[in-house]
């Protein structure tokens, strides 16, 4: 097993024995034929053990064998206790939710600080089977039909190419000791009960069945590729300033697009009732909405516009002469009124300079704003300026305003107010210039 595991290793290109490795002891069969391996293959390698205190004098024990086992070993050992309940307790999250946070979160700062370059973790096949298998009773689109990778970041899972039942053979083989977690024999984990139940009666179906597994969720890789290339390439079409917007006609009379229009819903956090309901909204008038995680889909006209919603919107000043570099480029200076000329380009705003009071403010519009539109004398709230345009909710959400004191003197890209406009008693020009970002 051990020539198998050297080269799944330098095949997958998973690390190197140069590099410093992290490895992730728990002191069960699996994580102490991984530590076996790399120790006796030569590789640079430091452990890493956590105690949840999940399980009393058991887990306590746990640790005082990895510490022996290291110490044998003469290998750095990292260890941490940790009071998991009182985590998931405070998180409103599982105890097993909880351990995962607790120790991947511990691990990735360990790697920082100490210039480990992967983290090394004993996930072998039988643990893909059961995450596949879980991801189908939960649901689960393309994605989560080949498990874990190999290599995740800097999270590495040589042992993938391995069955439980190889594992145990090379751990006999070789007289190795470990620890028993007894919770692996409670039925109360739903994964616990895929392994006792499930996967037996799929291997006395077909006896072959990890070897086809293998195969299977190779190529279901290859798929996923091709599915991941495809479903960028839609979402750079769709793309446009500020979001997506799909068009109504190809996502509900295309197959193909209908199919990848439901895959980007899924990515961005909306739920299977959710994308039922768009699909069955075609005849919904504008301004329906639904949505997701951090970003909303709108009906408008013949299209699904989808944006993100903006939780936390900043204010900035601009003192006297002084331009912008974020959120926009907004380039300022003042000029003479003699002699300058004012191209139609509604990237420019000309003002009164006089009739400014500095620090100006640039900020996102809100519920009751107004102001005079350039070439009007009555006052028109913003929301009705909107409508009039034609704005779709995206538009909206991005315009920008510039505030003098408490009125507003440029809608960007729109109107100017008609009180700041340049007039004949103008003696200075107050030019800002909204650039595009290189």
């Amino acid at each position: 097993m051990k020539d198998r595991f050297n080269q799944f290793i330098a095949d997958h290109a998973i690390f190197d024995k140069e590099e410093k490795l992290l490895v992730a002891v728990s002191g069960g069969i699996d994580s102490m034929v991984l530590l076996h391996l790399l120790h006796s293959s030569g590789y640079r390698i430091a452990v890493v053990h956590c105690n949840f205190s999940l399980r009393g004098k058991e887990s306590d024990d746990e640790e005082k064998f990895v510490r022996k086992q290291v110490k044998k070993l003469d290998l750095k050992l990292h260890v941490n206790q940790f009071n998991t309940a009182m985590y998931a307790e405070k998180r409103g999250v599982s105890t097993q939710m909880a351990a995962r946070a607790l120790r991947y979160e511990w691990f990735h700062q360990l790697a920082a600080e100490f210039e480990y370059s992967k983290i090394v973790v004993a996930h072998h096949l039988d643990d893909q089977i059961e995450t596949v298998l879980l991801n189908l009773t939960r649901g689960t689109g393309i994605m989560g039909l080949t498990g874990m990778e190999l290599l995740h970041g800097n999270i590495a899972r040589p042992l993938l190419f391995a069955t439980r039942a190889e594992i145990s053979a090379y751990a006999a083989e070789n007289k190795l000791t470990w620890k028993e977690d007894s919770s692996n024999n409670e039925d109360k984990y739903a994964r616990n009960r895929i392994r006792h139940h499930v996967v037996p009666i799929l291997k006395s179906i077909n006896p072959g069945f990890y070897q086809t597994f293998a195969h299977s969720e190779q190529r279901i890789r290859n798929v996923q590729k091709i599915y991941a290339k495809e479903k960028a390439d839609y979402l750079v079409l769709a793309a446009f300033d500020g979001g997506w917007k799909f068009d109504l006609l190809t996502t509900t009379g295309n197959a193909v697009n209908r199919a990848l229009f439901r895959e980007v819903l899924t990515d961005f956090g909306f739920t299977h009732q959710q994308i039922h309901d768009v699909l069955a909204s075609v005849s919904a008038s504008s301004g329906k909405q639904f949505l997701g995680k951090h970003c909303r889909l709108v009906k408008d006209r013949k299209a699904w516009l989808l944006t993100p919603v903006l939780h936390e919107e900043k204010e900035y000043l601009l003192e006297e002469g002084e331009s912008l570099t974020a959120p926009i480029v907004l380039e300022v200076k003042t000029k003479s009124n003699k002699a300058l000329k004012f191209p139609k380009d509604t990237a420019l705003a000309f003002l009164d300079f006089d009739k400014l009071v500095f620090p100006l403010k640039l900020r996102r519009w809100k519920k009751g704003d107004w102001f005079i539109p350039f070439g009007m004398k009555g006052k028109v709230k913003l929301s009705d300026y909107f409508v009039n345009h034609k704005f779709s909710l995206a538009d909206k959400e991005n315009i920008w305003i510039l505030e003098s004191g408490k009125d507003i003197v440029w809608l960007v890209k729109q109107r100017i107010d008609d009180r700041y406009k340049v007039g004949q008693n103008t003696k200075k020009v107050y030019l800002a210039h909204l650039k595009e970002r290189v």
